[in-house]
């Protein structure tokens, strides 16, 4: 076995960003526990998403109780303005093309507080399905952009 290995998964991408093999850190914590089944979509924070992305080369994939789905990435290497950002948002519905913005940190937690209906407690969390990928897995519009292929 190699000690230089890289990880396979994306569980294993995140755990092993804490430094150990074994124990996630707090800030991707919660979303390992989505992956792993101990915890529900609606029972984490919006944020940790997004911690997730800056803790690994992963990409997060959601399917809303509206028929949206989403890709967002994180990338640690591009150069933006300020009002672009290195979150990047891909959406479609069923019937759609994908459209893609890159955010800024603001604007990404403001579109997972959306999803999540953090404006309005009455709404229920959106995210029916979600996945988490490693980048070199998500779909070749997500690596194109992200790795600049």
């Amino acid at each position: 076995m190699s000690l230089h290995r890289q990880p396979a998964t994306a569980r294993q991408r995140l755990v092993e960003s804490s430094g150990t093999p074994f124990v996630p850190s707090a800030d991707v914590r919660p979303v390992v526990g989505v992956i792993d089944g101990r915890n529900r979509n609606d029972e984490i924070e919006p944020t940790a998403w997004r911690l997730a992305l800056e803790a690994a080369a992963v990409a997060v994939y959601f399917a809303t109780s509206t028929d949206h789905e989403w890709w967002l990435a994180y990338d640690r290497d591009g150069e933006y303005d300020g009002y672009d950002g290195p979150y990047h948002l891909w959406s479609t519905y069923p019937s759609g093309s994908w459209d893609h913005v890159a955010n800024t940190r603001g604007m990404m937690d403001a579109n997972l507080e959306n999803v999540y209906g953090e404006d309005d407690r009455e709404l229920e969390c959106q995210i029916h399905r979600s996945r988490v990928v490693c980048l070199e897995d998500a779909p070749e519009f997500v690596r194109r952009e992200i790795d600049g292929e």
